[in-house]
């Protein structure tokens, strides 16, 4: 039995009093009755950091970060600046394997993909902290069960990132492998991050391909300041 079924198997079998999530302690307390993020920064290091630890994720309280092939797989809880209640982000960083001449431009080679995790099918959720002195292993259940079944599930999208981004053509940037990589992402972005990609692997045709397709689609000022990187891809691939 790992850790997270001995941390988050608790109370498996028993029916909660009140619905998991947006509504959980809603109806019991008014706002001032919740503790506050840093108390609820270290129920989250007592319960369910050790969880992750055994899922080789590094950090404490409401930071976390695994490295799996290259890529910086990210775990961060996020308080409301109003206060009761949290997010909790999942982030991704790409490290793009090129440099420029220009060093201004080598920020482009650093990309960040971030989501939220959600109980349901929504892109935002939030949930409220615990009552003080109250029982806060629902909560805790909930979140340990989500990890369990989220987390690998998410993070794995970019364990083949590099051959994935490869196989793309111009036509594919809307295709499911490409929603996966670049979850949130725009078409610019998209065509940018392939064009990179591809001049560092060694596909000069794909290379040029895409920086022509993303210097067509620049519109008014937007991308503009994008021009001199996607000039220098098209000068090195056809070098």
């Amino acid at each position: 039995m790992g850790i997270f079924d001995r941390i988050f198997g608790k109370n498996k079998n028993k029916k909660p009093k009140h619905q998991i999530g947006v509504e959980t302690y809603l109806n019991f307390s008014s706002h001032s009755n919740h503790i506050k993020s840093a108390e609820f920064r270290k129920i989250v290091s007592k319960e369910i950091a050790p969880g992750l630890r055994e899922m080789y994720w590094k950090g404490s309280g409401f930071d976390y970060q695994r490295m799996k092939y290259g890529v910086k797989n990210e775990i961060k809880f996020q308080g409301r600046r109003a206060g009761q209640k949290f997010c909790i982000n999942l982030i991704t960083e790409l490290e793009l394997k090129q440099t420029f001449e220009n060093k201004a431009i080598n920020e482009s080679n650093v990309w960040i993909f971030s989501t939220r995790l959600t109980p349901n099918d929504t892109f935002d959720f939030w949930w409220e902290y615990p009552i003080r002195n109250g029982n806060y292993d629902v909560l805790v259940n909930e979140i340990g069960n989500l990890f369990k079944l989220k987390l690998d599930k998410h993070f794995s999208k970019w364990d083949n990132w590099e051959s994935n981004i490869s196989s793309l053509k111009t036509n594919d940037l809307d295709s499911e492998i490409a929603n996966n990589l670049f979850w949130g992402s725009s078409e610019f972005s998209r065509q940018l991050i392939c064009s990179i990609h591809n001049l560092y692997a060694g596909n000069k045709e794909k290379a040029i391909d895409f920086a022509n397709l993303a210097k067509n689609d620049i519109k008014d000022n937007f991308g503009r300041g994008r021009i001199p990187l996607l000039n220098e891809i098209i000068k090195r691939a056809s070098s």
